[in-house]
């Protein structure tokens, strides 16, 4: 039989009843995790199906509050428009009339038959409208809530979950860079802070958004002045941050009522969320978590109590004149955010009724200064008190004093949308504060912001801080007159050293503005710079641009700004630096060290000690008594290591080249007793003030007046 035959049959040789049994409970066990996984995938399916079915029902819960809402304001309006409107005081008014006079029909008085009995009803009927009048018509206007904090602490998410907007995800990085307001209806306050609507007497709240970046102290400063009450947001993980403490000296300073908000409650250790739940009910239902909330709530109030301030959570806190309320949410999940609104609600209509109380007086602040596509130069305002109508004449401040203007639009956002975000405005003949308007009209662009709207030109001009350009300096642009000053503010005392600018812009780049830098005296590469903030650019203003070596750099987030000039800034002076590098030279005095003589010829190398000023590679060096230019530096060691620079008071060991005069001698035309000084000249001395400034020391200018003298230079 052959080989092949006996190893077949080998083969097939039959598996041991051990072998067999170990098969067939592997067989079963696959079989058992095959059933266990598909049930896994089936209880997984059903819960997928809950939950979207749970989430659906929310979606068309929401969709169906929405249409409400929509339906209702749809119906008051077409009755506004008809002239049959009645507010909810009018209709309760005709009621009382009403039954006024059906109880005196039935006492037996006939109506009509006695003048004196009819006289007597309406005394009556009056006295009852004055009574129902004073105790519904509360006469307040809008407070004014501004949202402040630290960068990325959740300011605009907060409003978004208020309002059911995304504009945080909209902003570049995420990233709050204007100002912005929002009104927020007293239906959506209904909705949201789950009060009952007879419990809010306030016609609304406007709630102003600011920039938590450390670049925008301006808007944050120029938001808290037009605010009746501020929140301020503190992320509960990262406890008070600098914004935060920046925003809370604001406040204070300006004698301003505050609340805190403890955002992202959310993140803690095994919290479990129920959409826009109370905050007390939250922490009650998650007690794996609260251990870890009171713990960083500890830590935070430490925090504020070691800046000056008592605080306490709202619900403990019953001495709220002295001790600021802490208010726990999270702006992901709505959770806390009814108790906020809530505590907003009572303390502006229950404790601030005399500030809140509508006032005929005009106060109207300008919030920022906007070119818009489509309506042209307009400002952005803070109506508080009184009334703007269209075609107003009104007074408004700039550089060169008061100027007038006709208004001829107003117009504003649709309530629960911001007044930055591109929407679809509404036109308004007349507006009452408090609102977040536009107003457009001629000569707008030359208003300074933070400065108030006037009817008359009799008032007084209030100050205003401007910006100082330069003679010589580079271009920028922003699509704000907030966002230009907070650009501005950092270039020339953020950085170091500071960027002069000549030229500052609202609105986009055209040819006139690359024409005027073409034309301007630039004296240095790095000038010749447009910084674009915000606002997009035009391919044949890049072209036009780049044609005549103007660099442009554009970003929409401010900071990615400033990095991208500083590094191209840099490349162009270090450029520069390495062109000149040959040519300059920085003081210096040497002291030749007698015993370390290791060659008298040229090359000559000997030790030295620097006695003042910093020796560099390369630098010239001569003794000025004698007359003598002993040669240039082209190398220097310490502790046997090459280095390019030897500071005042090191001992190192020196080579010097003298190629023109090769024949100079140690011990013959020069010693040890010879001070060697680095060689200056006129050029040398400008090529070191121009362009290697920065890393020149206060010693070094005064040794270079010493050499100055010692070198006969003038």
């Amino acid at each position: 039989m052959s080989n092949k035959s006996k190893n077949k049959k080998t083969s097939e040789k039959p598996l041991n009843p051990v072998a067999k049994l170990a098969l067939q409970r592997l067989k079963l066990i696959e079989e058992e995790n095959a059933r266990i996984k598909a049930l896994q995938e089936e209880e997984e399916r059903k819960i997928k199906e809950e939950e979207d079915a749970i989430e659906r029902k929310k979606k068309e819960e929401e969709d169906e509050r929405n249409n409400k809402l929509k339906i209702k304001q749809d119906k008051i309006q077409d009755k506004k428009e008809e002239g049959t409107y009645k507010t909810k005081a009018e209709r309760q008014k005709a009621k009382i009339n009403k039954e006024k006079l059906e109880q005196l029909k039935k006492s037996g008085l006939s109506i009509g038959e006695n003048g004196l009995i009819i006289n007597k009803i309406d005394k009556i009927i009056e006295d009852s409208e004055e009574d129902f009048e004073e105790e519904i018509n509360y006469n307040f206007r809008s407070p004014i809530i501004t949202i402040m904090g630290h960068v990325d602490t959740g300011k605009t998410k907060l409003l978004d979950k208020i309002r059911d907007t995304n504009v945080q995800e909209g902003e570049a990085g995420g990233i709050t860079q204007q100002i912005g307001a929002t009104f927020i209806p007293k239906d959506t306050l209904v909705i949201k802070s789950k009060l009952n609507k007879f419990n809010i007497h306030l016609p609304g709240i406007l709630m102003i958004d600011t920039p938590g970046h450390e670049a925008f102290t301006n808007l944050r400063t120029r938001g808290s002045s037009l605010c009746d009450i501020a929140i301020i947001v503190i992320d509960i993980v990262h406890g008070l941050e600098q914004q935060t403490i920046q925003s809370i000296n604001i406040v204070r300073d300006s004698n301003i009522k505050f609340i805190f908000a403890l955002n992202k409650i959310d993140r803690l250790y095994g919290w479990e969320t129920e959409e826009n739940r109370s905050i007390q009910e939250s922490l009650k239902e998650n007690s794996i978590s609260i251990n870890e909330f009171k713990d960083r709530l500890n830590n935070i109030t430490c925090q504020i109590m070691s800046i000056g301030l008592n605080v306490k959570l709202f619900w403990e806190n019953d001495s709220i004149d002295d001790t600021i309320s802490i208010c726990p949410i999270s702006a992901k999940t709505g959770e806390g955010i009814c108790d906020l609104l809530s505590v907003i609600i009572n303390t502006t209509q229950n404790r601030m009724t005399e500030s809140i109380t509508y006032k005929e007086e005009l106060k109207c602040i300008i919030m920022e200064k906007t070119i818009t596509e489509g309506i042209g130069s307009s400002i952005d305002v803070i109506l508080i008190n009184g009334e703007l109508k269209k075609g107003d004449e009104i007074s408004f401040q700039t550089n060169e004093g008061l100027n007038k203007t006709i208004i001829r639009n107003l117009l504003t956002p649709p309530p629960n949308r911001e007044s930055r975000i591109k929407s679809e405005f509404i036109h308004h003949n007349s507006v009452k504060g408090s609102m977040g308007v536009k107003i457009v009209g001629t000569t707008l662009d030359k208003a300074i912001v933070g400065s108030q709207i006037l009817f008359e030109e009799t008032h007084d001009i209030i100050p205003i801080n401007t910006f100082k350009l330069q003679d010589n300096g580079i271009t920028v642009f922003s699509s704000t007159q907030g966002s230009l000053e907070a650009l501005i503010q950092f270039l020339q005392n953020e950085c170091k050293p500071p960027v002069p600018i000549a030229n500052a812009y609202i609105g986009s780049i055209t040819k006139k503005h690359i024409l005027k830098i073409i034309t301007s005296k630039i004296d240095y590469k790095e000038f010749l710079s447009i910084l674009a903030f915000n606002i997009d650019v035009a391919q044949d203003i890049l072209e036009l641009a780049e044609k005549n070596s103007i660099k442009i750099i554009s970003a929409e987030i401010i900071y990615h700004l400033f990095d991208q000039y500083i590094k191209y800034r840099d490349q162009i002076i270090n450029e520069r630096k390495n062109k000149y590098r040959g040519e300059v030279v920085f003081p210096c005095s040497l002291k030749i060290l007698e015993k370390n003589i290791y060659n008298k010829k040229n090359p000559l190398i000997f030790g030295v000690t620097i006695m003042e000023g910093n020796l560099h590679i390369n630098t010239p060096l001569a003794i000025p008594n004698l007359n003598i230019q002993l040669g240039k530096v082209i190398g220097i060691q310490l502790d046997g290591k090459d280095v390019l620079i030897a500071k005042k008071g090191t001992t190192v060991c020196i080579k010097v080249e003298n190629n023109e005069n090769p024949n100079i001698t140690y011990g013959r035309q020069f010693d040890h007793k010879n001070i060697l000084y680095s060689s200056i000249t006129r050029k040398s001395i400008d090529i070191l003030k121009e362009h290697f400034r920065d890393e020149a020391t206060t010693e070094d200018a005064k040794l270079l007046i010493q050499l100055k003298k010692i070198f006969n230079i003038i």
